[in-house]
C-alpha cells in the first residue's frame, strides 16, 4: 500500500493558500512534474506519428478545406474540390474550437496552472468538439463529396480515439498521479501489502 503526507496537512485552514498547488512545497521541481507523460511515452514513434497524423488530418485539411472555401470566389477551382456549405461550417466550428484549446492550453501552462488543471482543458475541448464532428458526419451525409466524407469521418475517428484511448485512460492518469505524488505529497512511502 502507498501512503502519502503533505506539508499543507499541518496548515491552518483559515490562512490563504492555493486549493490546488501547481509546485512542490520543497522547491525541487521533479521530471514528473514538468513532464507528466514521461519522457518514454512522449519521445517514442507511436506517439509522435499519433501526433504528426492529428496536425494533419485535424488541423493541416481543415484548414486547406477552409481555404479552399474562400477562394473559390476568386480563383477557378474545380466544383470537385470545392466544399459543401455544410462541411464549410463544421469544419469552421471544429477549426474555432482547437485553436481555443491551443489558447487555454498555452495560458494554462504560462501561468503555472496546477496539472489536474491543466489536463482537464484538452479533455474539455475534445468532448466538445466531439458533438459538432457527429452532427457534421450525420447532417452532411447527403451533399458531401467522398473527400468530405473521409475528412468527417477521420475526424471524428480521431478526436474519438484521442479522448476515449489517450486523454481519460492514459493522460489524466499520469496527471494526477503527477500532481498528488510530486506536488501534494511531501513524503511517499512504499509498505509491504498483499498485493506485493
Amino acid at each position: 500500500a502507498m501512503v502519502s503526507s503533505s506539508p499543507r496537512d499541518d496548515i491552518d485552514p483559515t490562512s490563504l493558500r492555493p486549493v490546488l498547488p501547481s509546485l512542490p512545497p520543497q522547491g525541487h521541481v521533479p521530471d514528473l512534474v514538468s513532464n507528466p507523460l514521461g519522457s518514454a511515452l512522449t519521445q517514442s514513434t507511436v506517439y509522435q506519428n499519433w501526433l504528426r497524423f492529428g496536425e494533419v488530418f485535424g488541423y493541416v485539411l481543415p484548414l486547406a478545406t477552409i481555404a479552399i472555401g474562400i477562394a473559390k470566389e476568386r480563383f477557378d477551382i474545380p466544383s470537385k474540390f470545392v466544399p459543401s456549405f455544410t462541411t464549410m461550417t463544421h469544419v469552421a466550428t471544429s477549426m474555432f474550437l482547437l485553436c481555443c484549446q491551443v489558447t487555454t492550453e498555452a495560458i494554462t501552462k504560462r501561468n503555472l496552472a496546477p496539472l489536474p488543471l491543466r489536463i482537464f482543458v484538452p479533455i474539455a475541448y475534445n468532448a466538445v468538439r466531439m458533438g459538432p464532428l457527429y452532427h457534421w458526419m450525420i447532417v452532411g451525409w447527403d451533399v458531401m463529396r467522398l473527400w468530405e466524407k473521409i475528412l468527417a469521418v477521420g475526424n471524428f475517428v480521431y478526436w474519438g480515439a484521442n479522448l476515449f484511448g489517450f486523454l481519460l485512460p492514459v493522460a489524466s492518469l499520469r496527471y494526477m498521479r503527477s500532481h498528488f505524488f510530486c506536488v501534494e505529497a511531501q513524503e511517499v512511502v512504499l509498505r509491504k501489502g498483499a498485493f506485493s
